[in-house]
């Protein structure tokens, strides 16, 4: 009785060619098949087992393997979602509001138990909050899921038109925000004339990269967009991502002084920072620099080199920007004859 009803159960998906796992998302076709399997393990226990002692043994073995795996789901799916709810907040405190029709692009997002549709929904409710059309104003598009699918590759010019249910999606590569996201690291919007030096970029950002275009970020709109309170909750502390997010934004539109002053609050914090962060010092270096603390901006350099050496191309790259866009001075003089000794840049 059991093996036929696993085998009812599992006709159609060998009919279909939809793949059967026990990984995620295939997984939930085992929905079906677990009255006959329930079936079938009643039966074998009852087959192999002669005493009562060792039913009642064997039953609380099984019992207690399936609470346990209930239970490590359970904590996977919470670890999950507060690590989406710290994406969605960083994403805002970057890009407070983003210009209709863009696709947002990432690549190596660390979910276990997502899709990119699965995250449009939320992108969509958090910056179009009273839209009812079924024109979509956003997309979330991952490069791994859509290249080759959506995406004939990372060139500009190439019409997104993407159906999501009862709603559609039309935009282009031409509009697209490129982003990627590591723990600890925080969210980094992905700025060509910034990170074409970027260190371990994760993949496809190096080809990607060219479609990004942070003029699409609107840095003053009244009120920004949040993720809706009923759903993610209320906005967590200030941590170092948020001044991150906020110095990182003050950079693109050039708004030192405030550069400055959130770098201010930002190293209060006292956070340990690791190699992934490293490149998280650059818009502070930058602050710095162009409000002429040059020991703090050369300090800053080098306590990004000590925490990975492969930050050498992208501090030499950002110098070369402070260089040309500073005036001269003996303190913007001493600072680069030191980092280019410190560094070796070429």
């Amino acid at each position: 009785m059991g093996i036929f009803s696993l085998l009812i159960a599992g006709w159609p998906f060998w009919t279909t060619n939809l793949p059967i796992g026990l990984e995620f998302p295939w997984d939930r076709f085992n929905l079906a098949m677990m009255l006959g399997s329930s079936l079938l393990l009643a039966g074998l226990l009852e087959l192999l087992t002669r005493s009562q002692i060792q039913k009642a043994l064997a039953l609380g073995v099984i019992i207690g393997l399936a609470a346990g795996l209930h239970l490590q789901n359970a904590n996977t799916y919470r670890k999950e979602w507060n690590s989406q709810k710290a994406f969605f907040w960083q994403l805002t405190w970057r890009a407070p509001n983003i210009d209709p029709g863009t696709t947002v692009l990432g690549t190596e997002l660390p979910f276990t138990y997502f899709s990119d549709n699965s995250l449009t929904g939320p992108l969509n409710w958090i910056y179009a909050p009273d839209s009812h059309s079924r024109e979509m104003s956003y997309m979330f598009y991952a490069a791994e899921s859509r290249l080759g699918v959506r995406l004939d590759g990372f060139g500009k010019g190439q019409v997104i038109d993407q159906p999501y249910r009862a709603t559609h999606f039309t935009g282009s590569t031409s509009q697209a925000l490129v982003i990627f996201y590591t723990p600890p690291g925080c969210i980094k919007v992905v700025d060509p004339n910034v990170d074409a030096k970027l260190p371990q970029k994760p993949k496809y950002i190096a080809d990607a990269m060219r479609l990004s275009n942070i003029s699409l970020i609107q840095a003053d709109p009244t009120p920004g967009a949040q993720p809706p309170s009923q759903i993610f909750g209320a906005q967590p502390a200030h941590d170092w991502c948020y001044y991150f997010e906020k110095a990182d934004l003050a950079r693109q539109q050039g708004d030192w002084q405030s550069v400055v002053k959130l770098a201010g609050q930002a190293f209060h914090l006292n956070q340990r920072l690791y190699e992934v962060n490293a490149p998280e010092l650059l818009p502070y270096i930058e602050g710095y620099a162009h409000v002429g603390q040059w020991n703090k901006a050369e300090e800053l350099s080098l306590q990004a080199y000590d925490l990975t050496f492969r930050m050498q191309g992208m501090l030499c790259a950002n110098w070369a920007r402070i260089a040309a866009a500073t005036p001269q001075s003996p303190g913007k003089q001493s600072a680069l004859e030191k980092i280019d000794q410190k560094l070796k840049c070429p």
